[in-house]
């Protein structure tokens, strides 16, 4: 199973009705803004990133919390 996270800001019109915006990027190695990042952190460290992996097992490059208003 494959998950994709993003952090998204819903607002309710005055009308009743919600829209949705999506307000980040995925934060794994086929981002590869994200990829870049680990690898600039750990220069000489080839291995860092394998299979668009973290070291080649973790998906994900940082995290995110959940915040409720």
């Amino acid at each position: 199973m494959r998950l994709n996270i993003f952090a998204v800001i819903g607002s309710k019109s005055e009308s009743g009705s919600w829209t949705s915006k999506v307000v980040s990027t995925s934060h794994n190695g086929e981002n590869k803004d994200a990829a870049a990042q680990v690898i600039a952190a750990h220069p000489g460290e080839h291995e860092c990133m394998l299979d668009n992996r973290i070291i080649g097992a973790i998906a994900v490059t940082r995290g995110m919390c959940m915040f409720m208003c």
